[in-house]
């Protein structure tokens, strides 16, 4: 059994539109069909991983107020806080990203924005190889001292704001250092 996913749809060619994952304008697909392998499309319940962004809410409240950003970036943080963080599905039943090393979940894939998370990681110990500090990364990472500056476009500020942080928060390891930054 093949899930859908985020495979593309198929249009009925009578739209005149272009294949794609959907349609952005009336969002009613008629005969919806698998680009892949031309089937119908249905509905069925599966379970996922999900992170519960809300057991995090006092660490991503306090990592706020300790993080210089734009006003729009502490606007959108403090309406998520307000109104309740959700759980956020990290495995998707697809075949495309990375296996989920969970019993059970084997067919199922990581979040592609979860599975970024060791890439900041990955980026710091990079840039500490430089200065031969690369072999202690974790205790120079939870060091209350420690700043990481981060640039990027607003559109991707609810990630690096709060995706990034809650999954970081969940571990214990870690914490996550007071970042300045730039949208």
């Amino acid at each position: 059994m093949r899930r859908l996913g985020r495979r593309p749809l198929r249009p009925p060619p009578a739209l005149g539109v272009a294949p794609g994952d959907g349609d952005r304008v009336c969002t009613d697909l008629v005969d919806p069909r698998c680009t892949t392998c031309g089937a119908q499309p249905s509905r069925r319940e599966y379970e996922r991983l999900v992170l519960p962004l809300s057991q995090y809410a006092d660490r991503l409240a306090s990592y706020h107020r300790h993080t210089a950003m734009s006003p729009q970036l502490q606007s959108l943080c403090q309406d998520m806080l307000e109104r309740g963080l959700p759980d956020i599905p990290v495995s998707h039943p697809t075949d495309r990203g990375l296996p989920v090393p969970v019993e059970g979940f084997e067919d199922q894939r990581i979040y592609v924005w979860a599975e970024r998370v060791p890439d900041y990681f990955a980026s710091f110990i990079e840039a500490l190889g430089e200065s031969g500090e690369a072999a202690d990364w974790r205790s120079l990472w939870n060091r209350p001292d420690t700043e990481l500056v981060q640039f990027f476009a607003f559109d991707n500020g609810y990630f690096h704001t709060v995706l990034r942080p809650g999954v970081i928060s969940g571990s214990d390891a870690f914490t996550a250092a007071q970042s300045p930054v730039a949208a």
